[in-house]
């Protein structure tokens, strides 16, 4: 979706919009461990945004909220946090989001990537399919696509080899 980690970590299952097909990034994870109030703000007032997702992923996150209400005995609420650690009652941490994320790696035999990894391969991809940098640079709540090209927006292998192909019908 193009969020940033601490922005999926303060996602709440009422972010999800199933009629308008949207997630709303409103928070970012509070990093105050002393802190009871989880939800701060985002990195920026651009941060703050409306993502178009797929039914497919909205169902997912309802289907995880459904698998939380049969198997534990906690109360599940919709403004409740998604990555929610219900054994220490704090939000996951992100040292315990990359175990978990390692652990799917290794069990796959995938080679590991970092989760930051993911914004890097999105851009990328979604460069690949021809998608406008406008449009992809929204998703990531920056106020300037530059910022997105700057930091993400890498080309792969193939794109250039297909980009130096290009050069081949002007010669």
């Amino acid at each position: 979706m193009g969020d940033r980690v601490d922005e999926t970590r303060a996602l709440t299952f009422d972010c999800f919009d199933k009629y308008l097909r949207i997630v709303k990034i409103k928070h970012s994870i509070n990093y105050d461990s002393k802190s009871n109030d989880f939800l701060s703000h985002t990195k920026n007032y651009h941060s703050q945004r409306e993502v178009d997702v797929t039914n497919k992923l909205i169902n997912e996150v309802n289907n995880y909220k459904k698998f939380l209400i049969d198997y534990t005995d906690d109360e599940i609420n919709d403004d409740d946090i998604i990555f929610f650690n219900y054994d220490n009652n704090r939000p996951y941490s992100d040292n315990t989001l990359r175990k978990k994320f390692n652990y799917y790696f290794d069990k796959t035999n995938v080679k590991r990537i970092r989760i930051y990894d993911l914004k890097h391969t999105y851009v990328t991809t979604m460069m690949s399919e021809g998608k406008e940098l406008y449009h992809i640079s929204g998703r990531f709540g920056h106020s300037n696509y530059s910022t997105t090209v700057n930091k993400y927006g890498h080309l792969s292998n193939k794109t250039r080899k297909e980009i130096a192909a290009v050069t081949d019908k002007y010669i």
